[in-house]
């Protein structure tokens, strides 16, 4: 079901609009306003995928009031048609100008109105599809950078076990020559020691750039 919003001050076109509307064959729900501002209050708070202004009413131009559509974030892409009794191109550019997407010239012919409303509500439906693909698919990429982290982090904590169990001394040295990593039997054999001979010689690998020949040294436990 699809909801048209019909916006207009004469309520003899409100029930002309709501009945055209009802003979598309296509599953709709009207919601009719004399007042534009209640308009604009009700979408806010709920969705549509249509609305049908008057260009010329009290207190507010069709023009004006698609610009304030525009600027709810549900609405930036609904279609808008303004009907107007004024074959004027000033008219026309000012409301193509705050977004609207079609007109209508009144009085409506219902042969115009159907087609252009269906295609329009076509439209509206392929829209909404697409932004419910884009939500779902940003919730995989999301769900898939997630799994992904957990990998790292289970495969981080398996290769600090795999360290741990070897029977060498294994360590890992920042730039700044701190020690930033022991393995388990390094630290049972050297102790906890940022200064130790080891963590020097790596220091001097980052400085230097260059290897140093092998270093053998005997540890009595």
């Amino acid at each position: 079901m699809q909801t048209i919003v019909l916006v207009d001050d004469s309520a003899a076109n409100i029930m002309i609009y709501t009945k055209l509307s009802e003979s598309i064959d296509l599953p709709v729900a009207v919601t009719s306003f004399q007042d534009p501002y209640q308009a604009i209050k009700w979408l806010r708070v709920n969705s549509a995928d249509l609305v049908i202004t008057d260009y010329k009413m009290p207190g507010m131009t069709g023009a004006n009031l698609t610009k304030e559509i525009r600027m709810i974030p549900a609405c930036v892409d609904m279609p808008i048609v303004v009907t107007t009794a004024y074959d004027d191109s000033d008219i026309r550019i000012e409301a193509l100008e705050a977004g609207a997407t079609d007109f209508l010239l009144t009085p409506v012919r219902h042969a115009e109105f159907q087609p252009r409303i269906r295609n329009l509500l076509k439209l509206s439906a392929h829209q909404r599809q697409e932004r419910e693909r884009a939500a779902d698919l940003e919730l995989q990429l999301e769900a898939s950078k997630r799994h992904n982290i957990q990998l790292i982090r289970n495969n981080h904590e398996q290769l600090i076990q795999v360290i741990d169990s070897v029977p060498a001394m294994i360590s890992a040295t920042g730039y700044d020559g701190s020690l930033l990593f022991s393995n388990n039997y390094r630290l049972h054999v050297l102790g906890d020691l940022p200064n130790d001979p080891l963590t020097a010689i790596d220091h001097r690998v980052i400085e230097t750039g260059e290897t140093v020949g092998g270093l053998e040294e005997t540890v009595t436990d």
